[in-house]
């Protein structure tokens, strides 16, 4: 029950995360009132005038989170907070591989640096989202 409590945590922290930076570019105000007046109704609302304004915040800050949540499992699971053996973990074969370091340095190496590829990939991909979405740039 606590790795829930954990995950849920960390599910709430994402989201408030993912979440905030998208109210800044929402429609104004007015525009909502507007098409509340000519009759559209919350579905239409939310589909034709929120969703394509926040779409691309959302899918940045989305491909932005994989990566932090990836540290953060990985930084758990090190720690051994994280998911239990024999559930695979990145962080927790890190772990597993500081006892062989000196004589086996594959076992550390192996684990830290595809999580590093993955999380810079991640990156990566958030960066290139939020260039093609940013009207500034086009």
């Amino acid at each position: 029950m606590r790795n829930n409590s954990r995950l849920a945590a960390a599910c709430v922290a994402v989201f408030v995360l993912v979440a905030g930076p998208a109210r800044p570019q929402s429609p104004p105000p007015d525009a909502l009132t507007a098409a509340r007046a000519l009759g559209a109704g919350r579905a239409r609302i939310i589909f034709r005038h929120l969703l394509p304004n926040v779409a691309g915040q959302l899918a940045v800050a989305t491909a932005l989170g994989v990566g932090e949540a990836m540290l953060l499992e990985a930084g758990l699971s090190f720690l051994g907070a994280g998911v239990r053996p024999p559930t695979a973990s990145w962080g927790g074969m890190i772990h597993d591989g500081k006892d062989v370091l000196l004589t086996a340095p594959w076992a550390t190496l192996a684990p830290g640096l595809a999580l590093t590829a993955v999380v810079l990939a991640a990156n990566r991909l958030g960066d290139a989202l939020r260039d093609a979405f940013d009207p500034r740039t086009r």
